[in-house]
């Protein structure tokens, strides 16, 4: 399973990525902190990507970009959007995403996500 991570905050997405890890420890996971290169990753066609975590606000591109582009490329990728408000939660549905996390992110969270992402 490849799992993209995209978040802006470096210890926020070293933190994920150890909870990812945990959870799935023969995954393959792409961290991204910069969302300019997760786009350009998407764009390449190189990676079939089969599950991404993304923050919602971020400079450059946002994580409901991040997720139009994805899904023309791989339309059963399993969608995380991540934010530190539910302000965008009704409008990340629109987008078909398996889960809203509210940060902090936990492994808790982050374990029950990927659970039901995996039944």
């Amino acid at each position: 399973m490849l799992i993209m991570l995209v978040e802006n905050n470096a210890d926020e997405l070293r933190r994920l990525q150890h909870f990812v890890a945990d959870c799935y420890p023969n995954s393959d996971i792409m961290p991204f902190a910069d969302s300019r290169k997760a786009m350009e990753c998407i764009r390449s066609d190189k990676f079939s990507i089969d599950m991404c975590f993304t923050d919602i606000v971020m400079p450059s591109v946002t994580g409901f970009g991040l997720v139009k582009e994805l899904r023309k490329h791989n339309k059963k990728a399993k969608l995380v959007f991540m934010s530190d408000t539910p302000d965008y939660a009704a409008e990340a549905w629109h987008y078909y995403v398996n889960d809203y996390l509210l940060k902090p992110i936990t492994a808790e969270s982050v374990r029950r996500t990927l659970t039901s992402c995996s039944a």
